[in-house]
């Protein structure tokens, strides 16, 4: 039983820290797109100067400064940037690997049609 509650935990924090991840990203979405609204309905409908950004945060269940948010949105960008690059070589490794066992097996200009001609 114990293991299975460890497991569980684990499962837990996992889903957790995804959820905080969402958080963060949706929280800097809505700030952008707050951001692109057009001067004239800012000015008529949206005062920036009265948008408290901590409280923004805590809309989205966050319960980190600004800075701290940014801090941890670019530590985020950075671990999936490496994350894909690392991801793109190991394809292009992949690649590499059955472009040489196609070469091996199929082997250029092998045409001995022998498994063609195995019911005749």
């Amino acid at each position: 039983m114990h293991r299975g509650t460890q497991s569980s935990n684990r499962t837990d924090s996992r889903t957790d820290e995804d959820l905080s991840r969402l958080a963060l990203f949706a929280y800097q979405s809505y700030l952008r797109a707050y951001a692109g609204i057009h001067r004239t309905l800012k000015q008529r409908y949206f005062r920036s100067s009265e948008l408290h950004l901590g409280h923004v945060a805590q809309s989205f269940g966050i319960d980190k400064g600004p800075g701290e948010i940014q801090r941890e949105l670019r530590s985020h960008i950075r671990a999936d940037r490496s994350l894909g690059r690392s991801s793109q070589a190991l394809k292009i490794q992949n690649n590499k690997k059955n472009v040489t066992t196609k070469k091996v097996i199929g082997g250029a200009g092998n045409n001995d049609n022998s498994m063609e001609n195995v019911g005749e």
